[in-house]
Order: structure tokens, then C-alpha cells, then sequence
């Protein structure tokens, strides 16, 4: 028997799980400094046509990367996916320090980490849907003692459950600080990805991470759409060619209203594989490469349940 990932329809095998993005959001919103919702994606109806348009292309899974700190709705990505049939992958964890709640901020470390293993034991939020990775953020340039305390937590937490971490960077930024953090912190490399990493396209930084035994994920195409992303393909390109294939994640994070077709923006969440994978393909990359990227991989880092 193979091992399962965690959807928010249940237990899922790891074979079902076919071409996956992996970091996205169906339900998401970030409140300012000024008490506005900004990059707010809450359209039902919206998101509902987006996802449709991402089964038609072929994608059958993606994952909803709000956690605390960010607007989400476990509850509304069950519906969707019900009604949908695009499978979604939840989590549970911290966004970075600017945003999270001074309630949360007064937590103990030991307070934050019995929030995290209630949510993965018993649902997120106020349901009894539960997570299927777990995620950490750090800010920009910097790593704050709140942001390094909750790397702590969460490996801690991944060592207990055996479930997967995704790294959140802003900007691209303290790549490779975040992973030797989440090392030292105990974190298990072979189920740590690190993400938004394509953002400053350094290919040493990536490099070194993957020498760590770490998935890095490039995770924002779409902001070069009328080049069709060229420079992130010619990125990857380049790790395959170096024998990093097996450590390599793809997805678009458009978890902002001006990506999404039916919220009026561009290029649209089935950008990727529609757009993308062909032109991948063009520049060389093989169906067999693409198919560990979208599929093999996700699967490797989902698939934590016997």
C-alpha cells in the first residue's frame, strides 16, 4: 500500500494526487496597517470559475497556503472542492511577524505549538477539516525572534506529525538562512520546502539549499506572463541539468485578485499549466521531467500517512 496525503475531503492516495500545484490560495486576505483587506481573493463565485477553468486544463490538485495571519476559510475550500472536484490540500501554521495577531504574539512557544497539533489533530479553525502541510514565514532581509521562535514550533510540530513544511520567503529573500534555521531547529529536510526562492533567480542560493537534502519551490510564475515566465523556465533548466530534479516544486501563488481572470486580472490560475508546461516543454524540458515536477514530487512531499 502507498501512503496518503491529507485533503480537506479526507485521506487521499498519493496516487490520486496527479498534477499538483503546490502553494496557492482559494481563500485568502491580508489586513494593513490601516485595517483594510488587501489581496483579498473572497469571491465564491470567482474562485469557483477559477477552478473550474484549472480541472479543464488538467490540474487535480493544488494546496490553500492561508494560515494564521491571513484571511481563511477551511470550510468554503471543502465546499469548492466538492463541488469543484479539484482536490485541495489546506495548512496550519504562522505568516510573518508583521501581520500575526498580538493575541497569538503572547502565546509561549509551547502555547503555539499545542495551537498548531490541535489544529492538525482536530481541524483548522472552528472545523473538523484538517490539515495536510504545515507552514512558516519570515519578512523581508530579515528573520525576526518572533519569526525564528515559530520556526521552532513548527519543527517541532512537523517532527511530531510527520507532515510536510513549506517555508515562506518574502521577496525571495533569507533563503538560505531559513533553511539552516529550520535544520538547526530539527526540522526533516526531505519533507521542507522552501518557497517564492525564484523570485531573486539567484541559482547559487537554490543550489546550496538543495545540497541540503530541501525542496525548493518556484512558485511565482504569472508575474512575467507575456514572456511566458522564460527566465524561471531557463532556471529550471539549469537544476535539472545539475541533477536537482527530484528537489524541484512549480506553482504561481496567485493569491492576489490581479492575477485571476475572473476577479479581472491576468494571466489566470490555469496560466500555468496551460501556458507554461507547453512552453517548458518547448525550451526543453521533457514530459517525463515535467511529470516529477507536477506530479512525482507533490506526491513525495504530501504523502506523509500510512
Amino acid at each position: 500500500m502507498g501512503r496518503y496525503a491529507m485533503t480537506v475531503l479526507g485521506k487521499l492516495p498519493g496516487e490520486k494526487l496527479g498534477f499538483t500545484y503546490v502553494h496557492e490560495h482559494v481563500y485568502t486576505y491580508i489586513v494593513d496597517g490601516d485595517g483594510k483587506k488587501t489581496y483579498s481573493v473572497t469571491d465564491l463565485e470567482g474562485t469557483e470559475k477559477e477552478l473550474l477553468t484549472l480541472k479543464a486544463a488538467g490540474v487535480t490538485t493544488l494546496t490553500d497556503m492561508s494560515v494564521f495571519g491571513m484571511g481563511r476559510n477551511a470550510e468554503l475550500c471543502k465546499a469548492l472542492s466538492a463541488k469543484t472536484g479539484v482536490q485541495i490540500i489546506c495548512a496550519s501554521g504562522f505568516y510573518r511577524d508583521a501581520v500575526l495577531s498580538e493575541h497569538l504574539k503572547r502565546k509561549s512557544s509551547n502555547e503555539l505549538e499545542e495551537l498548531i497539533l490541535d489544529e492538525c489533530r482536530n481541524g483548522v479553525d472552528y472545523t473538523d477539516i484538517l490539515p495536510g502541510i504545515l507552514k512558516i514565514a519570515f519578512s523581508k532581509n530579515e528573520i525576526t525572534p518572533l519569526e525564528e521562535r515559530l520556526a521552532h514550533v513548527m519543527a517541532s510540530v512537523q517532527r511530531k506529525t510527520g507532515m510536510p513544511l513549506y517555508c515562506h520567503l518574502t521577496d525571495g529573500t533569507m533563503g538560505l538562512e531559513a533553511a539552516e534555521l529550520l535544520l538547526e531547529a530539527g526540522a526533516e529536510a526531505g519533507r521542507l520546502a522552501i518557497g517564492h526562492i525564484d523570485v531573486s533567480k539567484d541559482e547559487s542560493i537554490l543550489e546550496k539549499i538543495c545540497e541540503k537534502g530541501i525542496s525548493i519551490s518556484l512558485d511565482k510564475f504569472g508575474r512575467e506572463y507575456r514572456e511566458k515566465d522564460g527566465g524561471r523556465i531557463g532556471v529550471i533548466k539549469n537544476l535539472i541539468q545539475k541533477g536537482w530534479l527530484e528537489q524541484l516544486l512549480v506553482s504561481s501563488d496567485m493569491g492576489n485578485p490581479k492575477y485571476l481572470r475572473n476577479y479581472g486580472g491576468a494571466p489566470g490560475l490555469d496560466y500555468l499549466k496551460k501556458i507554461v508546461v507547453p512552453f517548458m516543454e518547448e525550451k526543453g524540458i521533457s514530459s517525463e521531467q515535467i511529470r516529477q515536477i507536477f506530479v512525482e514530487n507533490p506526491k513525495r512531499l504530501f504523502c506523509f500517512l500510512p
